[in-house]
């Protein structure tokens, strides 16, 4: 190879890897906005699972009494793949979505649920008041 092979080689490698960035930086505002969203509805997580070498995230609020108000999806193999809402999850309780098994997003839905779970016993952990009997 030429020294102008490699530099064209180089400046072209270099052009790729800076347009992936760009679109996953992107995605990540995309999703994050999404979420930003999802905490105005109530208390908020985000799970994930991988499958195969694939990623999905879920991210879901919940009311006080352990429902899913709203949720979101995040899942896809390009640089393409946007978040959307994830109407799957939508007003089932917390305790049935964490036992879900099955494909990547309903997996990441079930990591969701059972961070939204372990809030309770966090704060219990936490709270003083929790403790004085």
């Amino acid at each position: 190879m030429t020294n102008t092979t490699v530099l064209v080689l180089g400046l072209l490698f270099a052009a790729l890897w800076i347009i992936q960035a760009w679109f996953a930086t992107r995605q990540t505002k995309a999703f994050m906005a999404e979420v930003r969203i999802l905490k105005t509805c109530g208390v908020t997580a985000v799970g994930s699972h991988s499958k195969r070498g694939l990623r999905a995230f879920v991210a879901m609020a919940a009311s006080d009494d352990d429902e899913v108000l709203r949720a979101t999806r995040f899942d896809g193999v390009s640089l393409f793949a946007r978040p959307e809402r994830y109407t799957d999850v939508e007003g089932h309780h917390l305790t049935e979505i964490a036992t879900w098994d099955g494909s990547r997003v309903r997996l990441a839905a079930a990591d969701s649920a059972t961070h939204l779970l372990n809030r309770h016993t966090d704060a219990a952990a936490t709270d003083p008041a929790a403790t004085d009997t």
